[in-house]
């Protein structure tokens, strides 16, 4: 075994070589991940044969998968590990990973590119600005109180199951009134970036709004804050959502209310 000794690593060795702490050998062993190829018996020293530390790769890519190490204790046996099966498995894990990173770069930018157009009414009291055609999931309420809005919010998120389908971009909700001659609806809302013929959704009409923003919800208010800046109309659409600008108030965010003159909503 001497002529062998010299051919192998101690365990500090490898550990270097590998990256791996000598702990984490140590923990790898114990879990049957990897097996020292030698072990002396009078010294109890580990030595490792440079071949090993393709294991010890394999191990790390699934340390930065958040694989459970334990979970690959499945894939050995005996002496043999099943490293088609181990590979198949981490490429799945990494492909789900992936596909997830992607999505939350995709939210990201188009948070960021909708912060960009806010930023440029930064320093203006009233502005106007053109905004597309939405569909929102709403909810009829008699008054805008908080926890009529917490309970709609919970009930919408589970619906329409933000996690998987619409971390893909920015998603708006707040509260809404349809005003008309004879009538005054009010919703609580929340944006659906997919329209769906199964989900009753109203289609938000594209156009220029007339804007404001607000340090506290005041769509209540709309009238006297909005006094003599609206053509002469009688039927209104008005949305108020939180304010995303590159500033953001986090014990008192603050708001836009939009309005449009009244387009008969689907």
């Amino acid at each position: 075994m001497l002529m062998r000794k010299s051919q192998l690593l101690l365990i500090g060795e490898f550990s270097k070589i590998t990256g791996a702490s000598v702990k984490s050998l140590r923990y790898y062993e114990r879990l049957g991940l990897l097996t020292p190829a030698y072990i002396d018996p009078d010294t109890s020293y580990r030595y490792y044969e440079l071949e090993q530390s393709f294991i010890v790769e394999i191990i790390q890519i699934c340390i930065e998968l958040d694989i459970e190490l334990k979970s690959l204790t499945q894939y050995i046996h005996g002496e043999l590990i099943d490293f088609a099966a181990l590979l198949q498995f981490g490429k799945e894990i990494a492909e789900r990973k992936l596909e997830a990173l992607e999505r939350s770069l995709r939210y990201i930018v188009d948070a960021q590119s909708r912060i960009e157009q806010i930023d440029r009414y930064a320093n203006m009291d009233f502005y106007k600005r053109q905004i597309q055609r939405k569909y929102f999931h709403v909810e009829p309420v008699k008054s805008f109180e908080a926890d009529d809005l917490v309970a709609f919010f919970k009930s919408a998120y589970a619906a329409y199951d933000i996690s998987d389908s619409q971390t893909d971009s920015f998603v708006e909700y707040g509260l809404m009134m349809e005003v008309t001659p004879t009538e005054r609806r009010k919703y609580v809302f929340m944006e659906v970036l997919e329209k769906s013929e199964e989900a009753d959704l109203k289609e938000i009409p594209e156009g220029e709004y007339l804007c404001k923003i607000t340090k506290a919800s005041q769509i209540e208010e709309w009238e006297t804050l909005f006094e003599n800046k609206l053509p002469e109309s009688s039927s209104f659409l008005i949305i108020e959502t939180e304010h995303f600008a590159s500033k953001y108030k986090m014990d008192t965010p603050l708001h836009e209310i939009r309005v449009i003159n009244r387009i008969p909503l689907a």
